[in-house]
């Protein structure tokens, strides 16, 4: 299963829900602010106008949820907004280039119901100078301790484990 090949499309709220769930308002807001200021930068991409005011809904394609997805939980790891921005671009390429043979791929996947080893849907990010990059587990093939050994400090994420929380959206057709 490929994310890229997914048509269908979702508007924030329901994302956002399945992405942190539970939020008090001041939380939920603050996260609505952050998913809108990605959007707007071109961190994440929507389909149609991306900016407010333009009479509809934005709509998010299904690769552009697993990457938002993404892009708040190395927010939650503290990385800074150039470090997830670089990121989600690395990654966005994977998806086009890499299609079926990416951690993403591989853990939407999973979550459809395939079988899937949990390590190939590992992605290793580490910081290369003043950047933070995916370095390793990028193309299905897992991590190796040696390739992350060259790093002093990295933040190593499950896909699987990001993506599980959008489950019920990609396993059924979007409500609007």
């Amino acid at each position: 299963m490929k994310l890229e090949n997914d048509a269908r499309t979702w508007p924030r709220g329901p994302i956002l829900d399945a992405i942190a769930p539970g939020l008090d308002a001041t939380d939920r807001a603050t996260l609505e602010k952050r998913a809108a200021r990605w959007t707007n930068e071109g961190i994440i991409l929507v389909e149609g106008p991306k900016y407010a005011g333009s009479g509809r809904h934005r709509r998010y394609p299904a690769a552009e949820v697993a990457l938002l997805a993404v892009a708040e939980t190395l927010h939650q790891h503290r990385l800074q907004i150039d470090a997830i921005e670089n990121s989600i671009v690395s990654l966005r390429g994977d998806l086009k280039y890499r299609a079926g043979a990416n951690a993403l791929d591989l853990a939407f996947a999973g979550i459809c119901g395939d079988s899937v080893m949990p390590q190939d849907t590992m992605i290793a990010f580490a910081q290369v100078g003043d950047l933070w990059h995916p370095v390793a587990g990028r193309s299905g093939m897992g991590l190796k301790v040696d390739e992350l050994a060259e790093y002093p400090v990295i933040v190593v994420l499950t896909m699987t484990r990001v993506l599980q929380p959008l489950a019920h959206l990609f396993k059924e057709p979007p409500h609007d």
